[in-house]
């Protein structure tokens, strides 16, 4: 049986990584282990997290970093899991029955040319938004690729709320790029998973999509607003546009194109489709009107 570390990133989240946790810890076998990353969490939530761990999982291990980013703290997990394949879940999933399982079964199963295995992030809301749309579920990272079990496309990735990895593909091809996701005064960055696994691509290696190994997403109401959305389009597309990916003439036109969409729905009286391109004209706007210089892409 291949044995497997289950590494969990956070950082001020108490409560949320220990939900995780108690759910986590009923799954592993006896050779699995199951690390705590803290990224840089104040003194009482990281002692609240380690409380837990000393009354509940003694076996937990507990790396605590500054605060550096999700790219380097999942890359502090890659250096420090004992096992070869590293299953990431995020600190506000919960793991379904037969997570653990199933990942387990496509390693055994998975060739030296598979990298990364994941599966489905489903909703953990209680009333979902009539306006949220499949377009925007993205946002609050929602993902099915749906049946079948099999290697995806290229293009098409895991996301990092449910994706384990070969620890010597990872580490072949450089780790997470430090550049790419949340960090110390970086706003709106997102798709280190994504941008690792094109490399991972470009050196040979597959991506396996596992539909029995879910996890659920335990969305917060909060972010389950109209400003909530809009605000993320925003710091995203911002972003975007610093990383050289979306120019300023490019933001105009898709400004352009939404702002007519948004009015198109208004005179049709739609209005979940007005608040669908509402969400979207906020993120466009904003990167189109941003001071924030383009820097180079390394």
């Amino acid at each position: 049986m291949i044995p497997l570390t289950v590494a969990i990133v956070t950082r001020n989240r108490p409560s949320q990584v220990v939900e995780t946790l108690a759910a986590v810890c009923a799954q592993p076998s006896i050779q699995d282990e199951v690390l705590v990353v803290d990224d840089g969490s104040d003194d009482e939530a990281r002692t609240d997290v380690l409380h837990w761990i000393g009354e509940h999982a003694p076996r937990v291990r507990f790396i605590s970093m500054p605060f550096r980013g999700l790219s380097e703290a999942r890359n502090a997990a890659v250096a420090n899991a004992r096992c070869e394949v590293i299953c990431f879940i995020d600190d506000d999933a919960t793991p379904c029955a037969g997570w653990l399982d199933a990942l387990r079964s496509a390693w055994q199963a998975a060739g030296p040319d598979i990298a990364v295995v994941g599966g489905p992030i489903r909703p953990g809301w209680t009333t979902r938004p009539e306006w949220l749309v499949d377009e925007l579920l993205y946002v609050v990272s929602i993902l099915d690729h749906g049946p079948p079990a099999r290697r995806l496309d290229s293009g098409n990735h895991c996301w990092g709320a449910n994706m384990s990895v070969r620890r010597s593909a990872v580490r072949a091809v450089g780790g997470f790029d430090f550049a790419w996701g949340p960090a110390p005064g970086r706003v709106g960055a997102r798709g280190e998973e994504d941008e690792l696994q094109a490399r991972l691509a470009a050196r040979g290696y597959g991506v396996l999509w596992k539909p029995e190994a879910v996890v659920v997403h335990r969305v917060a109401q909060n972010r389950l607003t109209v400003e909530s959305f809009r605000r993320f389009m925003k710091e995203q597309n911002v972003w975007i546009r610093t990383q050289g990916s979306l120019s300023r003439g490019e933001a105009f036109y898709r400004t352009l194109r939404t702002a007519a969409r948004y009015l198109l729905a208004r005179m049709q009286g739609d209005v979940v489709e007005a608040t669908v391109a509402s969400i979207f004209l906020a993120g466009y706007s904003a990167a189109a009107f941003s001071r924030r210089r383009s820097e180079p892409r390394a």
